[in-house]
């Protein structure tokens, strides 16, 4: 009998056997009953057998990154490239219209996304966009904080403390700019700021550095799910064959995961993203609110 684990967050480590998720399967099969089916869903994602153990579910279609999976399985590199299209030099055809409406509609669900962080897929993100970067992660020391203006605070301590910041974002995007920027429309990048960044971004910003910018002036802070409108952007090509883009795969896997993060050369800080977006408030956990 094979046994396989997998972390879940709310209730921890937890094994399923083969013979009772088909016992499961059997019994829902049998009685119709929504909530045997639901038991046996669960039994399947807590064994990881709902991704095949890589903790992505396929895209929704062809030209699309992975969708991750609920069971939050520690993520694989491999199956989250084995979607992309064979490699390219360069893109002289348009992408069809609804390849776009769907990676816009993906990324949006991202940038605008609340809720508890996946830490599995943070700390592979990260840990995925220091080792692009060249910077090394053995002892890297992830700080978790429940809101950005915490985020911020504590960078600031760090920075008056001497430890000086990593510049993760800008080495791995100026290795990608120039192979990517200019080789097709940026679309879906414009589709997808204006409605993260008005509705979220400029209010979460304008009150995080209203309250330390002038003490933090040279952190290098990555926006996590609200950088979406540039790894929207990236994520399209990576999956188109530019095999340039996959450098930021760490910082996409990074904003599917979590808020604002502050790379360090020993450290990283990481927040939560919001718990409620309304139209009248961005709400934090830690008891952080924004008005808008």
């Amino acid at each position: 009998m094979t046994y396989c684990q997998c972390y879940h967050r709310n209730s921890g480590y937890r094994r399923n056997s083969d013979a009772n998720i088909r016992n499961l399967q059997r019994l829902a099969s049998l009685s119709g009953d929504p909530r045997d089916y639901r038991a046996f869903l669960q039994a399947r994602s807590r064994a990881g057998l709902c991704c095949n153990l890589t903790g992505w579910n396929a895209p929704l279609m062809v030209g699309l990154g992975p969708e991750r999976c609920p069971c939050q399985m520690k993520p694989s590199l491999a199956a989250a490239t084995s979607w992309r299209s064979p490699p390219r030099e360069r893109i002289d055809e348009l992408f069809p219209p609804e390849l776009l409406e769907a990676q816009r509609d993906r990324w949006l669900r991202i940038g605008l996304a609340t809720g508890p962080t996946d830490i599995e897929l943070a700390q592979a993100g990260i840990r995925l966009a220091y080792e692009t970067a060249g910077l090394p992660t053995e002892g890297l020391q992830f700080i978790w904080l429940p809101n950005p203006k915490e985020g911020a605070e504590r960078a600031v301590e760090l920075i008056l403390n001497k430890k000086a910041g990593s510049q993760v974002w800008l080495q791995i995007k100026n290795q990608v700019d120039k192979q990517v920027w200019n080789q097709a429309t940026n679309q879906v990048r414009h589709q997808v700021w204006n409605q993260v960044i008005n509705q979220v971004y400029n209010q979460v910003g304008s009150q995080v550095w209203n309250q330390v910018f002038n003490q933090a002036r040279n952190q290098q802070v990555c926006w996590g799910s609200h950088d979406a409108s540039n790894l929207s952007f990236y994520d399209l090509f990576s999956y188109a064959g530019i095999r340039a883009a996959d450098a930021l795969r760490g910082l996409s896997w990074a904003a599917q995961a979590t808020g604002w993060w502050w790379p360090f050369e020993k450290a990283v800080i990481v927040t939560e993203r919001p718990t409620s977006i309304t139209p009248t408030q961005i709400i934090y956990p830690g008891g952080w609110v924004v008005n808008r």
